[in-house]
């Protein structure tokens, strides 16, 4: 059980690291910059920030 509640603790705050939300993904190292692509939060933020960006 406490594996369990401990995943579920760890995997958005490891998903947010990886999104590029605090830092820009390209600014990450090369293999940690592959792996946004697998994380679909990455493609949030980018979203967000290209509409922050336009207007």
């Amino acid at each position: 059980m406490r594996r369990i509640i401990l995943g579920l603790l760890l995997l958005p705050m490891m998903m947010q690291a990886q999104s590029g939300i605090f830092t820009p993904a390209r600014s990450m190292p090369y293999w940690a910059y592959l792996t946004t692509y697998i994380n679909p939060m990455h493609y949030f933020v980018d979203a967000i920030r290209t509409v922050k960006k336009n207007n």
